[in-house]
């Protein structure tokens, strides 16, 4: 009875660790491209022109995961261009303004959704997009406004080490902007290129 009762009780320790080994495994065999929240910066150019800045681009990205291939994806921006003062009124008092595709300031706030496309090894592709909110300023003609316009793209990331990657990849701004002086609404516009890194903090 006691030989008996001792293979049972094997029995139920062997099975209720199968289990648990397999867990294990598919833990430490997670393949995700991100990690469940990560932190990024960028540099690249953005080009814009009439009234949507361009210029250097320096930002910072955060990213935190949904599901198995989306992952919330914000952050903020900043556009660093030159230009001189451009703006003019015309004969009927309107105001007209042409600023060049490398000038101005902006500041934004973006949020959205990354989502990973079918990659192999550390390669990974992506796609996302967005609303993005920014702050768009011409010093030189002291015009300023508020841009509401959506973002989306594309890029691709390579993961160089342990919770470490390189990301690059374009984006496209299309949207309104509502400009002072009497400007009013007008269509903003604006294509960025970057490169950065993406650490995982967990």
């Amino acid at each position: 009875m006691s030989r008996g009762l001792g293979l049972a009780t094997a029995a139920v320790l062997l099975a209720a660790a199968v289990p648990v080994a397999h867990a294990d495994e598919a833990a430490g065999s997670d393949d995700a491209p991100a990690g469940n929240q990560e932190l990024g910066a960028r540099l690249g150019l953005a080009v814009g022109g009439r009234v949507s800045p361009g210029g250097l681009l320096i930002g910072g990205t955060y990213l935190y995961r949904l599901s198995e291939k989306d992952w919330f994806d914000g952050g903020v921006g900043f556009v660093y261009g030159g230009g001189d003062a451009v703006c003019f009124r015309d004969r009927q008092n309107n105001l007209q303004c042409d600023e060049g595709v490398l000038d101005g300031f902006a500041a934004e706030v973006t949020a959205g959704i990354r989502r990973f496309l079918p990659g192999r090894g550390d390669f990974h592709p992506f796609i996302h997009g967005g609303l993005a909110v920014r702050f768009v300023s011409y010093g030189a003609d002291n015009l300023r406004g508020l841009a509401i316009p959506l973002w989306i793209g594309a890029g691709v990331r390579v993961r160089v080490a342990d919770g470490v990657a390189v990301v690059g990849g374009a984006d496209l701004e299309p949207g309104l902007a509502f400009m002072n002086h009497g400007l009013g609404i007008e269509p903003h516009g604006a294509l960025s290129i970057s490169a950065g890194v993406e650490f995982k903090i967990q």
